[in-house]
């Protein structure tokens, strides 16, 4: 099986992050918290309140506790200008994220899961680590 572009590109970049910590911008740790107001969760209780039954109240709050945890650590490990650390933690909010599904009988569906994967990308890319357009860097651990 031949891999795309993205998959090949994603596979250089692990292999390159030891040597990317000096990518990470450190300044741009005060704007991580910024992505607070752009949080998918938004977006769920406006359809929420429009009539949409996808999602309750618990659990938006549950996925809001979600990102803005990964929030946290995303400043604080550019912060740190940590390039494996941000990498794996992109793992860990999907991890997270898979779990949240299976517990709230696989609320997420196409909107959600391309609202997801842009914010935390978008966070990604914030902290300077060389993402192309493109890369999505959740598909290897999701399952939503």
């Amino acid at each position: 099986m031949r891999l795309t572009t993205a998959e090949i590109k994603k596979k250089e970049l692990k292999k390159e992050l030891a040597r990317q910590n000096k990518a990470i911008i450190m300044a741009n740790a005060s704007m991580i918290p910024d992505f607070i107001q752009k949080l998918p969760t938004i977006e769920w209780r406006k359809r929420k309140e429009q009539g949409d039954e996808t999602f309750t109240d618990k659990a938006i709050n549950q996925a809001e506790t979600i990102l803005t945890g990964y929030l946290q650590i995303l400043s604080m490990l550019t912060q740190q200008q940590k390039a494996a650390g941000i990498y794996n933690s992109v793992r860990k909010i999907v991890m997270a994220f898979n779990r949240f599904n299976e517990k709230n009988n696989g609320v997420i569906e196409t909107i959600e899961r391309e609202e997801i994967c842009d914010f935390i990308n978008s966070v990604v890319r914030t902290t300077g680590l060389p993402i192309e357009e493109g890369i999505d860097l959740t598909a290897e651990w999701r399952e939503w």
